[in-house]
């Protein structure tokens, strides 16, 4: 019979237990291994930095491409063309419109257009009260938002009974439309009702129910980005949410509806009308060019002083004269 008091193991313990997340190979730069360490500010971009191209955000590599040298990118627009770092997802406008162009700094002049607005009454409810942002609701007659002033929309079906077309190949109907300073590739937005009467009484019946989101490069040539039919808004602060997920660029939105609803509200509605408008999506990435010895840039130049301090003048002057 064998009879054991004390079973005690020595040895080194693993401080780290290495988790892998991803499929393939754990030595792949796709895969990551998480350790109970803390990575610093500067490891984490080196790591950036070392991935960026797997991530499909930037491009690290250098291509030359019919005699061109691209940095970042692979069609540079001169014999020099270095991309911009990524940008994030933002919202546009990024603040409220306080007129038909609005210079916003940091990002340059929103311009907002429609046929026709303020339903006979042309000193309000301009196309940019559509971006004010957030004012929706609390807002006395409605001002605050936009508001066709044609009345071609049937007060019975909501269709729009007018012959107006945004643009060659456009469906039939009234359209907001908003100008960018750039490009940008559009992945959401999102629609709101407008305030009727102080108190939060919403004119839910003029609210889009069927149309088409264009958009454009140069105002000439329009993709359809978005379709939607059957929508509604029906009570207060009611914000639809939309997903684009456009795989282009554009600097050229507008809606264009060509029915809306006409039961949501005891007066039968023969407008259209928006309370607010917003789109979120990424600035198209630019590139700094230097060609034909012009130098093209996207941000500023930022170089030191060349010369003597500011403060260190030895030119003569008539009021440093000295007799």
């Amino acid at each position: 019979m064998i009879s054991i008091q004390h079973f005690e193991f020595y040895g080194t313990g693993v401080d780290s237990i290495p988790i892998q997340i991803g499929g393939g190979n754990i030595d792949k730069v796709a895969n990551f291994r998480v350790y109970d360490k803390f990575v610093g500010e500067d490891q984490a971009l080196e790591i950036w930095d070392a991935q960026k191209d797997a991530f499909g955000r930037a491009k690290s590599s250098m291509t030359l491409y019919k005699g061109r040298l691209g940095l970042g990118t692979t069609e540079p627009e001169g014999r020099l063309a270095v991309l911009d770092e990524p940008h994030n997802l933002e919202e546009f406008p990024p603040r409220a419109m306080t007129a038909e162009e609005t210079y916003m700094e940091g990002y340059g002049v929103f311009k907002a257009t429609a046929d026709s607005h303020g339903a006979g009454n042309t000193s309000i409810r301009h196309p940019w009260k559509a971006f004010i942002k957030g004012t929706t609701g609390s807002t006395s007659n409605g001002d605050n938002s936009w508001l066709d002033g044609s009345g071609d929309f049937n007060n019975a079906t909501g269709v729009y009974d007018g012959s107006l077309l945004h643009h060659n190949g456009s469906v039939s109907g009234e359209y907001l439309q908003l100008e960018l300073p750039y490009e940008i590739q559009l992945s959401s937005y999102s629609l709101a009702p407008w305030n009727f009467l102080a108190g939060g009484d919403f004119q839910y019946s003029d609210f889009p129910r069927d149309f088409i989101i264009y958009g454009s490069k140069d105002s000439i040539s329009w993709d359809i980005v978005d379709t939607r039919s059957g929508q509604s808004s029906t009570f207060q602060g009611d914000v639809q949410k939309y997903h684009a997920n456009s795989q282009k660029t554009y600097k050229y939105f507008v809606i264009v509806v060509t029915k809306i609803n006409t039961a949501a509200y005891a007066n039968s509605a023969v407008y259209v009308a928006i309370g607010e408008w917003k789109l979120f999506g990424t600035r198209e990435q630019g590139q700094s060019v230097l060609h034909d010895g012009q130098l093209t840039l996207t941000k500023n130049l930022n170089v030191p002083r060349i010369g003597p301090a500011l403060d260190a003048d030895d030119t003569p002057r008539r009021d440093r004269l000295v007799v």
